[in-house]
């Protein structure tokens, strides 16, 4: 299965050669999911696992500290993971950040059974 969608508006995409970009994602739908939104972001946007789940938490809406309270580490561990994350998304604020992983979300097969929350 191919499903193709729009990257957000706000994103830098100067910096990747043109003025539009879109996600495509590709799914093999005889194959087990594994956590089908991290590996999505791993894909779109070249994260670490870590970076991938780190993306997932916080793209849903919770704070860095809930974040790193979640995976056990310490909240400048989180802010240094986004700031990489956010450059390697073209991205510098978190509500883009949020959109962007909800588009995501709502296009991978197993994460429509998450609550997702974009900023304003």
């Amino acid at each position: 299965m191919v499903t193709v969608a729009p990257l957000s508006e706000s994103a830098d995409l100067t910096s990747m050669g043109g003025d539009r970009a879109a996600l495509i994602v590709i799914s093999d739908p005889d194959r087990e999911a594994g956590s089908g939104l991290g590996q999505a972001l791993q894909q779109a946007f070249g994260l670490t696992p870590a970076e991938a789940r780190t993306a997932s938490l916080v793209g849903s809406g919770l704070a860095p500290q809930d974040v790193a309270d979640q995976l056990g580490i310490t909240v400048g561990t989180i802010r240094s993971e986004l700031k990489t994350i956010f450059a390697k998304v073209g991205i510098s604020r978190q509500s883009e950040f949020a959109t962007v992983v909800a588009r995501i979300a709502l296009l991978t097969p197993g994460s429509q059974n998450h609550s997702w929350r974009t900023a304003a």
